[in-house]
């Protein structure tokens, strides 16, 4: 993981030096909602997927849960302006190409 903590102090040195506080705390927001959104997407479908055993625990009522969170996520995007959602969109992009070209299986050279 050395090489995701170096990168990311990176990131987060450049803008902080480059921002406001405010902007750098707004984009840690969006992108930790967008983070629990997909959390509470995968909710049910986990839950109904064949073949993963018996749950751990279970919560009454948890994909009414799952929903009205996705609801609330969704109004707290709507109320943040495009360019905090054009720079979470880009950050979460290269996070995305970061992990493409991490996974991606490497070719072992003889």
């Amino acid at each position: 993981p050395h090489v995701a903590i170096l990168l990311s102090a990176a990131v987060m040195l450049v803008l902080t030096l480059t921002g406001t506080f405010a902007s750098a705390a707004t984009l840690s927001t969006i992108i930790r909602l967008a983070t629990y959104a997909v959390t509470c997407a995968a909710l049910p479908v986990l839950r109904r997927k064949s073949g993963s055993g018996q749950a751990v625990f279970v919560v009454p009522a948890s994909e009414i849960i799952s929903m009205v969170a996705l609801i609330l996520i969704v109004w707290l995007f709507s109320s943040s302006s495009w360019p905090e959602a054009y720079q979470a969109l880009l950050a979460g992009a290269f996070g995305l190409f970061l992990y493409a070209a991490y996974a991606t299986p490497k070719k072992k050279s003889n």
